[in-house]
């Protein structure tokens, strides 16, 4: 993650059947959008999963003291949900 989260800002996958990703990582994930119903900009507004990643503030202390924080911006949201503790834990892509 060396430009942390494009999905955050910019990035929008959109699979063959009309689902929508925030980013590839969200593969296997609920597809919770679908842009044969939805318009691209209600998606990008409305989506759970675009929600989760633009609210999504980690409290592992290792990453709040960390320089590269505003980069990272504490690593990869769907990897960190897929954790017991998602905002405490550390990004196991982190080489810092």
């Amino acid at each position: 993650m060396y430009f942390g989260c494009r999905a955050k800002h910019t990035k929008m996958e959109i699979l063959s059947n009309g689902d929508v990703l925030p980013c590839i990582a969200f593969l296997g994930e609920k597809h919770t959008s679908n842009a044969f119903h939805q318009t691209l900009a209600e998606i990008w507004k409305n989506d759970s999963n675009y929600t989760g990643v633009r609210e999504f503030k980690t409290e592992n202390k290792d990453c709040l003291k960390c320089s590269m924080l505003r980069i990272c911006e504490g690593g990869c949201y769907p990897k960190l949900q897929r954790t017991l503790n998602p905002n405490f834990t550390k990004d196991k892509t982190c080489q810092l």
